[in-house]
């Protein structure tokens, strides 16, 4: 599997290539032992990261079921930047689980979401049909003993719902990354990400630095 992860991405090619950063910031609350509330806003620079593309101020709650398996639910308001650099929003919604499997110092992960994106109020042109996504995201970090960097790789799939067309996958986003933690409540994770359209005729390859700061409210 985690072969697979690696080399896959490197397999593919694709005819129109953007470098981006994407800078997040995150503040998460444990309401309880079992509880998280959080906040994050984002911002995406594409055109070799001299251009902002979109951010987008997202809100959640994750719930822990077990000590392995939690839910969440999301909304996200997102704005986006045309060439003009005007902007139309979003508002998507969506629901998550999360299974961890403990195999120390190595954890693995699973975590299927659905969401459904909608345009801007009053939008016309596509008769305001929403868009649905299932994605799923397998994943695996290691953090040595007594370290405080962690070291991940995930690969993430998107499937497209309700479209009138078989089922399929439309692009993947490939992740590796480290996290450093700063002390007990703070987090920064610097990462690589591939992003990679699929089944079009000019598929769009991403080659995307991600920056995220973490803070803790416990």
């Amino acid at each position: 599997m985690i072969g697979f992860m690696l080399i896959l991405p490197l397999a593919l090619s694709a005819q129109e290539q953007d470098f981006q950063i994407w800078s997040r910031f995150a503040l998460k609350y444990d309401a309880s032992a079992s509880t998280r509330i959080y906040i994050e806003e984002e911002f995406r620079f594409r055109e070799n990261a001299q251009r902002l593309d979109k951010n987008h101020t997202e809100l959640g709650i994750a719930q822990d079921l077990t000590d392995r398996f939690r839910i969440g639910g999301f909304y996200r308001f997102i704005s986006i930047r045309d060439n003009s650099s005007l902007s139309n929003n979003r508002h998507r919604f969506a629901i998550q689980a999360s299974y961890d499997i403990d195999l120390a110092p190595w954890t693995l992960w699973v975590r299927p979401r659905f969401q459904s994106t909608f345009g801007a109020i009053g939008r016309s042109s596509d008769w305001n049909i929403p868009e649905h996504y299932l994605r799923t995201e397998t994943g695996i970090s290691r953090r040595p003993k007594g370290s405080k960097t962690e070291y991940h790789a995930d690969i993430e799939w998107w499937f497209p719902i309700g479209r009138g067309m078989p089922f399929h996958t439309d692009q993947y986003r490939f992740t590796a990354g480290v996290e450093f933690r700063i002390d007990r409540n703070r987090r920064i994770d610097l990462a690589y990400r591939l992003q990679q359209e699929l089944q079009v005729n000019n598929p769009e390859r991403y080659h995307i630095i991600c920056l995220t700061y973490t803070h803790l409210i416990r």
